[in-house]
């Protein structure tokens, strides 16, 4: 089909003499040329032009020689063809997702860049039927063929060369339905699907490592101009204003954005973009530290031997005498829900490592802390399927000599829910945030706006230390003269 006319072109094979050919031309189920929808006629070239108003034909001609004389030739058998006809348009790049669904087709006021790479072929389905795809070109510009529909139901389908850096704002899931054969101006919207990220909210944020990078956390461009994102490492607490905290590395450099030269940038609302640098080895209050703290014995009792597997909230007095916490030797996993009311105060020894299955729920005034020799893992069932949510899920003070862990259920799985902390987590050796919303098929988007672990400090939690985790700055004692 010529794209410019639309119309389609038969060429048949010239003979010696004839000056005219005789045709007929029917839509499927036409078998006269007295229908409507026929066409029969003689033309004095051997091609004819039509404009289709229908999927399949079938076809004959016979040549005539009518100058020289009034001979005709037997007509040819009728040949059967399904008339394919083009669909084009453009993939755009949609940053800041404006385009919308009008009239059947993807549209948007702005004037956006065609996008240059990223995306590899336009598909069309008919019936169940594929057709070959038409390729996207260097200037984000395509041309798909399908068999001939309109007004038409073709299902039309752009295939993203990585679907982990793009997917589509319009339309939905990349996909048209109802495409007529040939159109113009189908167009494609894609948004750049970024990394997942991180953000605490009222408090203070620490990575002592010393060389290289010690925070890598790109907040996303899309996050900067949408009104409902706050695009910093670090937001204000939502009750006050000014208390957004600041960062503090071991020396270690910032990187908070993919541009270069914009590393601390974005470090916090308040736009002080505090970087410290600890410049002496910290102090590290380590499982050993606060076990020597409460004073317990060598060799203490365990208060979790039946039900380490699924460690309720304790609720009776500690196994080991005139000591205010909690002791398990060995792996403790939290599987049920925890709710510490105000004035409750429980503190939770392992050594061993602890996986958080369950919510802990500290009310203000209570006092919850997890103190563990191995890892602390927090499983991906912890979360928040609606990403606007910002009520803790895990509360309290969490400290392991070794990592805590915000493993991912993965994208085959259907992507993760967000995680919101409030409180205190240190893990000695390091944080490790694997969590994101990505599923394949087109949540990844999901990242470019939300941070998929959320840290809330708790001020409260510092008011309420118990005394056994308090020591003093300064040490007095009388000597002698």
């Amino acid at each position: 089909m010529n794209t410019s006319t639309g119309q389609v072109r038969i060429n048949w094979t010239n003979t010696d003499k004839a000056d005219r050919w005789q045709y007929e031309l029917f839509p499927q189920g036409v078998v006269s040329c007295s229908d409507p929808d026929a066409r029969c006629g003689t033309v004095n070239i051997s091609r004819l032009d039509f404009t289709p108003t229908a999927l399949n034909y079938q076809f004959r001609v016979r040549a005539l020689n009518i100058d020289c004389g009034t001979d005709y030739s037997s007509w040819t058998s009728y040949i059967t063809f399904t008339v394919h006809a083009p669909v084009t348009g453009t993939v755009y790049l949609d940053s800041n997702n404006t385009a919308s669904l009008t009239g059947g087709v993807c549209t948007t006021g702005d004037s956006l860049p065609p996008l240059q790479a990223g995306a590899s072929a336009v598909g069309i389905e008919q019936n169940g039927e594929e057709y070959a795809a038409g390729s996207v070109a260097a200037d984000g510009t395509y041309q798909a063929s399908a068999p001939y529909w309109d007004p038409g139901n073709n299902l039309l389908q752009l295939n993203i060369g990585d679907s982990h850096l793009y997917t589509c704002t319009c339309p939905a899931g990349c996909v048209y339905s109802g495409i007529s054969s040939p159109q113009a101006g189908v167009n494609f919207f894609l948004i750049e699907a970024r990394d997942p990220w991180f953000q605490a909210a009222g408090g203070p944020v620490t990575a002592l490592q010393e060389t290289g990078t010690a925070i890598r956390n790109y907040i996303p461009d899309s996050c900067t101009t949408d009104a409902g994102c706050q695009p910093y490492l670090i937001t204000q607490a939502a009750d006050t204003e000014n208390t957004s905290g600041y960062l503090m590395t071991g020396g270690g450099v910032v990187d908070l954005r993919q541009e270069a030269g914009n590393q601390t940038a974005s470090v916090d609302q308040d736009g002080r973009n505090i970087v410290g640098t600890v410049d002496r080895k910290v102090v590290q209050e380590r499982y050993e530290y606060f076990l020597r703290l409460y004073k317990f014995p060598e060799t203490p009792e365990d208060d979790f031997t039946t039900s380490a597997n699924d460690a309720q909230k304790p609720t009776l007095t500690p196994q080991n005498d005139d000591i205010n916490a909690y002791y398990h030797s060995g792996d403790l996993r939290i599987e049920d829900d925890w709710s510490v009311a105000s004035g409750e105060e429980i503190v939770v020894f392992v050594d061993g490592n602890v996986t958080i299955a369950g919510e802990i729920q500290t009310a203000v005034g209570g006092f919850t802390a997890i103190i563990a020799s191995g890892d602390i893992t927090i499983d991906p069932a912890v979360e928040h399927a609606d990403l606007t949510a910002t009520d803790g899920l895990v509360e309290g003070v969490f400290i392991a000599n070794g990592q805590i862990l915000l493993p991912s259920r993965g994208p085959e799985n259907g992507g993760d829910g967000k995680f919101v902390g409030e409180g205190t987590f240190v893990g000695w050796s390091g944080i490790v945030m694997e969590r994101d919303y990505d599923d394949y098929a087109g949540r990844k988007v999901e990242n470019n706006l939300t941070p998929t672990e959320l840290f809330k400090y708790r001020a409260d939690f510092l008011l309420n230390t118990p005394e056994e985790m308090k020591v003093p700055r300064y040490i007095w004692r009388e000597v002698a003269p």
